[in-house]
């Protein structure tokens, strides 16, 4: 592995709040009572008028991450696929973290993830029409505070057609790609500032990239080599 090119980046996690009648509450305090999470990294959150939810605080790991760089490919195609290693490698600590504080050696590292056999999910949430209108009055509501009031409604509007392909086409590939862009860096905006709010929104957020990806990925069923 020596000849692999890679870089130290940052991985967040972020966690949702529990009140102490809540299961999830069960699960914090149980890893506090093994000392497998110390207790100043939960904190107590306190409204006036309503019970007391109590909240691991988000933690970020360094890791390895081998840099992709495939000859041939275009910068962005490159960058696509960082991604997808970056997010596996990010995924593949999900057991790690949600047991405890993490530590070098209870950490995944980057080949070992990568050696393992591909797993896709089994099972999807279905997005209902009710979970996409809530999810753009969040992005009406928080995204001007970013970009300006045209992304904004931009990605509102797009949004609330699942930025489908009919939806899409109006639009240029250079700007769906910027709007792709503004909803990741909205999201991870969200997700620092409210991470039961982002937890809500994540399976419509995962459904607009999914279907922007396939918007500005060309079809590979047709191309000029068929008039040769």
């Amino acid at each position: 592995m020596s000849d692999i090119n890679t870089k130290a980046i940052d991985f967040t996690f972020h966690f949702k709040s529990y009140t102490a009648e809540e299961k999830g509450y069960e699960r914090l305090s149980a890893l506090v009572e093994k000392e497998s999470l110390a207790a100043d990294q939960v904190e107590v959150i306190t409204e006036e008028g309503k019970a007391d939810k109590y909240k691991r605080k988000s933690v970020t790991v360094n890791m390895a991450v081998p840099v992709v760089a495939v000859e041939g490919f275009t910068a962005a195609q490159n960058d696509h696929l960082q991604q997808l290693v970056n997010k596996a490698i990010k995924t593949a600590q999900d057991d790690v973290i949600g047991n405890g504080t993490p530590t070098a050696e209870t950490l995944v590292s980057w080949d070992a993830v990568l050696e393992a056999p591909f797993a896709q999910r089994t099972a999807a949430i279905k997005v209902t029409a009710e979970m996409v209108k809530a999810v753009v009055e969040v992005v009406k509501a928080t995204m001007p505070e970013l970009f300006n009031d045209k992304v904004a409604a931009a990605v509102a509007q797009l949004g609330e057609k699942r930025f489908s392909l009919a939806s899409c086409q109006p639009v240029s590939n250079a700007v769906l790609e910027k709007l792709q862009g503004a909803i990741a860096t909205w999201y991870a905006a969200l997700a620092e500032q409210d991470a039961d709010v982002a937890a809500t929104c994540e399976p419509v957020v995962n459904l607009w990239a999914t279907n922007l990806e396939k918007v500005l990925k060309p079809s590979e069923d047709f191309d000029l080599d068929m008039f040769a």
